[in-house]
């Protein structure tokens, strides 16, 4: 498979932050243009996260994602 067959058209461009409460993981993302930010409470809901807004663009639903609510 090639790149351009794997890659979106235009770029999904994302604020990721990420932190540690104890020995916890915890992270949030936001759309650099503005918008929602979601919060995360383990590495593997962020990186379902961050596939699926690769997938189907930045524009992920809140109910979408397996993030804090």
């Amino acid at each position: 498979m090639k790149v351009h067959q794997i890659m979106r058209p235009k770029p999904v461009v994302l604020i990721v932050r990420l932190w540690q409460v104890e020995d916890k993981l915890r992270a949030s993302v936001r759309p650099a243009h503005g918008g929602v930010t979601r919060y995360f409470k383990d590495m593997a809901s962020l990186c379902a996260y961050l596939v699926e807004a690769q997938r189907v663009g930045a524009e992920v639903k809140p109910a979408d994602a397996q993030g804090l609510k």
